[in-house]
């Protein structure tokens, strides 16, 4: 499901981690990020075409750490269980990637000691480039930069295995709102299932500190809250919402787009 978002309030119980600046791929090449936001943390390794594995932490957003220049076309991302490539093979997709377009993959669910099968997935989103035409943003085109004045916020469901329950994923509500104002009627993200993203869009840094509140569909119970998102002009931002410790709640990463 794909929503567009309306700004306007939040709390936050949750975690919430962040990484650097500087996902922008290079003239001539594209930029790849893998993720790990597994509800159960185990040793996991990534490896890009026949290249050499990289270990992928929990968490993990830094992109000094997470980011790979590759060349323009398809690219065979594998996720293994352990430190090596002998363990069970998570996630195997190809992605084929643009030039001076940056990607992310997300690595979310449930990885439980063994003999329990994992039930990880894995989700692609395209970070970079995005266009502004007429004063609104869309996930295709050319980039362009914000206005001073304006962030770019958008919010992405990978809560995959509700809790570790099972392999099916709860819907939610979320809501994106200045913190000076209450919280609007209207969902920001509305009845978002397993893998639903927004839309970019502006939000005025001027009302900044944001909130983000996740609540069941009927908007009725909070389930995590974000209570201070800072933004400043030319901000861009990926919230990925994810599993929390129990059932009832759910967690942070905030990814830097730029």
């Amino acid at each position: 499901m794909r929503a567009y978002l309306t700004f306007a309030s939040l709390l936050a119980t949750a975690a919430l981690a962040a990484c650097s600046e500087g996902a922008t791929a290079p003239s001539g090449s594209a930029k790849l990020r893998v993720v790990n936001v597994a509800a159960t943390a185990g040793a996991m390794v990534r490896r890009i075409d026949n290249g050499a594995t990289a270990a992928i932490a929990l968490n993990d957003t830094a992109s000094g750490t997470t980011l790979v220049t590759l060349t323009p076309g398809n690219h065979q991302i594998r996720v293994y269980q352990g430190v090596d490539t002998t363990g069970a093979v998570l996630v195997n997709t190809t992605l084929t990637v643009r030039e001076n377009e940056s990607y992310a993959v997300v690595v979310s669910g449930n990885l439980p000691a063994a003999p329990a099968a994992p039930t990880l997935r894995s989700t692609v989103l395209q970070v970079q480039p995005f266009a502004l035409p007429a004063g609104t943003l869309s996930l295709t085109g050319v980039f362009a930069a914000l206005p001073a004045s304006a962030a770019a916020v958008r919010v992405v469901h990978v809560s995959a295995n509700a809790n570790g329950a099972a392999p099916t994923s709860p819907t939610f509500n979320a809501y994106l709102y200045s913190a000076a104002t209450a919280r609007p009627a209207t969902a920001t993200l509305a009845s978002a299932a397993f893998p639903s993203a927004s839309d970019f869009q502006f939000v005025d840094v001027s009302a900044a500190p944001y909130k983000l509140d996740i609540t069941n569909t009927a908007g009725t119970l909070t389930r995590g809250t974000i209570a201070s998102l800072t933004l400043a002009g030319g901000n861009i931002r990926t919230v990925l919402v994810l599993d929390g410790a129990t059932a009832a709640t759910v967690q942070f990463v905030v990814l830097n787009d730029n």
